[in-house]
């Protein structure tokens, strides 16, 4: 049985039971604090697109993008607001600076085993110090060494270099070493690359395109954002072109060769599944989770489509379907496990997550239309992945925009932030416990 109690904001805890799936509300103080405008900043009271993980002792810590003070693309400027639970309490610990900046840049907020954070994401500013006036998108870190109350700034990957980059993911390594990945290049140009970032050292490794072995790449290819999973072997590449329109490809670096190896998402079994039936093949489509096991194989989730009766994916009036687990075999293949989301018909879904602990069990969530409109979902598997739970829908109400992220806490416990657009756009709480 899973319980849960929610934050949001200056509202109230809610629990929530699994078995019977009934709220329950109980009376809490409200959480952030009122944020006054700045000097340098022109509105301050709205916090979207959170980013969340824990500090070093398990305390949950929120980076929202500030809404309506994007700042300069010349001069830095407070746009992003850090917030930790402390003794049950929310506090807004520090600010951080950036030149101009979209939450659909993308970002990524990821602690290390030494209790460090560090953020990545995406700024757009024009010229250097020739002052020279193009535009850029650069990718930015800043790293906190004391839960996010103080934040150095890291140095950028590419330096005043003109070029369009965006949706970076952040995973951490051994020795205060970083592994950022980030899609770069124009529309129908794109490519994925990773560096190694020393905080410590503030030096960047020179950039690597990951797909420099993937053969047969056309001029139509487009890339969704990565899912890494770790710094030394695995990420996730999701890819678009014109002959396979939803593909994805797994990248493992050869740490005694330093080179990347690119392989399909290849299926043991030639058929989907649906509540155990045979359906026909599948597309995976524009997202999914990957987690590893402790046995260092990996898992996945993706929401597929049946191909039956469509004739271009790419020109279906809608995009549905239901969400399956894989599991990696000996041989490198995929075995299909089961279907995570408990709904019998095929709905909207997307924006999936996958978290895997040190015994084995598996945290999804993803949002799910099978009610006409957008929630956030939750499903556990105690076992990697052969069984899941029930599933619980973690909003009362709908969402307005996608932006939500989940983590895991000490104690078993799970938590999610996402952005609610009917309060001023403020961010929302809440906590699983099982």
């Amino acid at each position: 049985m899973w319980s849960s109690k929610g934050h949001i904001l200056y509202i109230t805890i809610l629990g929530l039971f699994l078995s019977s799936c009934t709220w329950t509300q109980k009376p809490e103080k409200h959480i952030l604090p009122e944020h006054k405008p700045g000097k340098t900043q022109i509105v301050t009271e709205s916090i979207y697109s959170p980013s969340i993980t824990t500090d070093g002792r398990g305390n949950p810590v929120i980076i929202g993008f500030v809404y309506r003070s994007f700042p300069s693309s010349m001069e830095k400027a407070p746009g992003l607001k850090v917030f930790k639970r402390e003794n049950g309490n929310w506090l807004h610990v520090s600010d951080i600076k950036t030149y101009c900046t979209y939450s659909a840049w993308g970002h990524s907020l990821k602690v290390n085993s030494s209790g460090e954070l560090c953020f990545a994401w995406t700024v757009q500013n024009y010229g250097g110090k020739d002052k020279i006036r193009w535009s850029a998108k650069r990718i930015a870190t800043v790293f906190s060494s004391d839960g996010g109350r103080t934040w150095k700034r890291g140095c950028d990957v590419h330096e005043w270099k003109s070029g369009q980059r965006r949706k970076p993911k952040i995973v951490p390594a051994p020795g205060g070493i970083w592994r950022v990945f980030w899609i770069e290049g124009r529309r129908n140009e794109e490519t994925t690359m990773t560096s190694l970032w020393d905080m410590r050292k503030l030096t960047w490794q020179a950039p690597e395109n990951v797909e420099k072995t993937l053969t047969g790449k056309s001029e139509g290819t487009m890339r969704v954002a990565p899912i890494a999973i770790n710094s030394r072997t695995y990420a996730l590449i999701e890819t678009m072109v014109e002959n396979a329109p939803f593909t994805l490809f797994f990248a493992s670096h050869n740490t005694a060769t330093s080179t990347w190896k690119i392989e399909p998402f290849t299926r043991k079994n030639k058929y989907c599944r649906v509540n155990g039936e045979k359906k026909g093949d599948i597309y995976p489509l524009m997202d999914a989770g990957l987690a590893t096991l402790p046995d260092g194989r990996l898992v996945t989730i993706v929401c597929s489509i049946m191909t039956v009766g469509l004739t271009s994916i790419m020109t279906a009036p809608e995009i549905k379907g239901h969400i399956f687990s894989y599991r990696q075999t000996e041989d490198g293949r995929w075995l299909w496990q089961n279907q995570v989301d408990d709904d019998p018909k095929i709905s909207d879904r997307s924006h999936l997550r996958l978290l895997g602990d040190a015994q084995g069990r598996l945290y999804a969530s993803w949002l799910d239309r099978r009610e006409g409109e957008e929630h956030i979902y939750f499903s556990y598997s105690p076992d990697s992945g052969k069984t899941w739970t029930e599933n619980l829908k973690i909003t009362e109400e709908a969402l307005k925009t996608p932006d939500y992220d989940m983590c895991l806490l000490p104690g078993g416990k799970v938590a999610f932030a996402w952005s609610d657009l009917k309060k001023k756009n403020l961010i929302n709480y809440r906590e699983l416990q099982k």
